[in-house]
């Protein structure tokens, strides 16, 4: 019945017990003769924060549909592409970028980006270090769950943190996802990062003068790295007027600079180019889930609250390309359900 009132956004409980009392299509789907009773709408809560939850059964539902997905050739893993918008106005305070701040969760998805499948969905509070948290889970629950390992996978800007970066590439990943470089960036008018360069092999800078700056090696908030002058270089330096206006100095590096180094080298390809625009497909499933299935506002409270209502948003593909298969991965899926019950 959940399912029922996900495919056809009935948010209230008590009218999803009428429909499905009503219509034969539904209580064909559910199982129910003519003669039979509809469960009591309070049926759902008590389910939904017992079995349900504790048996993660509504994730398993989700799988069963990706599976079907699968079966009937819809999803071939090549690509994949995540983003999320805030939900729920009774949520965390925040603000994402030119949107007035406001409450709201995070609906995380994972696409496959030929097709529009939904492979994963996850919900989290709206920041974006939690994105990227959400973003490593799914990825690695689609490959233990279906054995899908995506070529590449792409994002908005959003996603352009060295931790996002770093995690697909050292797993031989490539991130198609916008870069900032900030590097060549200064507001005062003097050096910038871009003027030092980065010798790997002995891992420190040389600066315009010639000079080294060299590392402790500590990682500072488990992002950057710090590389220090000699005070004795920079005094005697004639460029320090250009340089810095301390007694020496400092560059900072990210951790994740390879990483970041390496996708702006990618934005430049063929394939980024073609990743960039099959990525906003996933916009239409997050439209589809804001004013389709109505959750510009969510009924059910919480982080779990949230899970429950996002899960039921079934993964489906592109209309256009794939209606004909969908319609034998339906009957697949309508038959593992069975089989499950």
């Amino acid at each position: 019945m959940l399912i029922v009132g996900s495919c056809y956004s009935i948010r209230s409980e008590r009218r999803l017990r009428q429909e499905v009392k009503m219509n034969l299509a539904c209580r064909w789907f559910r199982g129910l003769g003519l003669e039979d009773k509809v469960p009591h709408h309070s049926t759902f809560s008590v389910n939904r924060h017992g079995r349900f939850r504790d048996s993660d059964l509504l994730r398993k539902v989700f799988g069963e549909v990706v599976c079907g997905c699968m079966v009937a050739g819809l999803v071939g893993g090549e690509g994949f592409a995540v983003d999320a918008p805030p939900i729920d106005p009774a949520a965390a305070w925040t603000t994402r970028g030119c949107h007035k701040a406001m409450f709201g969760y995070s609906l995380n998805y994972l696409i496959e980006m030929e097709t529009a499948v939904i492979l994963d969905a996850e919900a989290t509070p709206t920041r974006i270090s939690k994105e990227v948290d959400a973003t490593e889970t799914m990825m690695e629950r689609v490959e233990e769950r279906f054995g899908l390992k995506p070529g590449h996978i792409a994002g908005d800007v959003a996603y352009g943190t060295g931790e996002m970066l770093g995690w697909p590439v050292a797993r031989d990943i490539d991130p198609h996802i916008p870069v900032w470089d900030r590097s060549a960036v200064a507001s005062d008018g003097k050096f910038t990062r871009a003027d030092f360069a980065y010798d790997k092999e002995r891992d420190l800078y040389i600066c315009p003068g010639g000079k080294k700056l060299k590392t402790s090696g500590t990682v500072h908030d488990g992002a950057t790295t710090e590389y220090i002058a000699k005070r004795r270089d920079c005094a005697s330096c004639p460029l320090k007027p250009q340089c810095t206006s301390g007694r020496e100095r400092r560059v900072q590096r990210d951790v994740n600079r390879e990483a970041r180094d390496d996708t702006q080298s990618l934005m430049q390809t063929e394939a980024y180019a073609v990743s960039r625009g099959e990525r906003k497909k996933i916009e239409m499933l997050i439209g589809e889930a804001k004013h389709i299935l109505s959750m510009v506002r969510l009924r059910l409270r919480g982080l779990t609250g949230a899970r429950d209502a996002f899960l039921p948003t079934r993964p489906r593909p592109e209309p256009e390309k794939a209606r004909q298969p969908y319609r034998k991965a339906a009957a697949t899926v309508h038959d593992g359900l069975i089989n499950a019950k």
